[in-house]
C-alpha cells in the first residue's frame, strides 16, 4: 500500500470516527437540555394522554442508548414524518407549496420576460429611429482644400 493511499484510509478512518464523536457529543446534549421534546411539540396544554402516545411514538420512552442507535441510523438527509400537532404527512405540505412556488416563479418569469420584450421593443425602435434620420440626413464631408 503506497503512502497516498495510506493517507488516504487515514482520513477517512479519522472522518468517521470525528462524525461518530461529534454525533455522541449532540445527542447527549439533547438528552440533558432541560424540557421534554413532546412537550414542546404539544405545548404546555398538552393532556398526559397526548404526550405519552407521542412519547411513544417517537420513541422517547425507550433507553437512550436504544434512542441514540434509532437516531443514528436514520437518513441525515431526508428526514420527512407526520406533523405531530395536525396529524399530516410533511411530504403534502412540501408538494403543495412547492407547487406553489413553481407557479409563483413561473408567472414572475413570464412577467420579466414580457417586461423585457416591451423594453427591449422600444429600445429597438428608438435605435432603428436614430438610424433612419442618419440615413435620410448624410453627413457631410469637410476637409481641407
Amino acid at each position: 500500500m503506497n503512502s497516498l493511499a495510506r493517507f488516504v484510509a487515514q482520513r477517512l478512518a479519522l472522518l468517521v470516527l470525528t462524525l461518530f464523536a461529534v454525533s455522541v457529543l449532540i445527542f447527549t446534549i439533547t438528552q440533558l437540555l432541560p424540557g421534554d421534546v413532546a412537550t414542546m411539540i404539544l405545548g404546555m396544554q398538552a393532556t398526559p394522554q397526548d404526550l405519552a402516545t407521542l412519547r411513544t411514538q417517537l420513541g422517547l420512552d425507550q433507553p437512550a442508548l436504544v434512542q441514540f442507535w434509532r437516531w443514528l441510523g436514520g437518513d441525515p438527509f431526508i428526514q420527512i414524518g407526520r406533523d405531530a400537532v395536525v396529524n399530516l404527512h410533511a411530504a403534502e405540505d412540501v408538494t403543495h407549496y412547492g407547487r406553489r412556488l413553481c407557479r409563483v416563479r413561473l408567472r414572475d418569469r413570464v412577467e420579466t420576460v414580457i417586461t423585457a420584450s416591451r423594453t427591449g421593443a422600444a429600445r429597438l425602435a428608438t435605435v432603428l429611429k436614430t438610424r433612419s434620420r442618419q440615413s435620410s440626413n448624410p453627413p457631410t464631408r469637410q476637409g481641407r482644400i
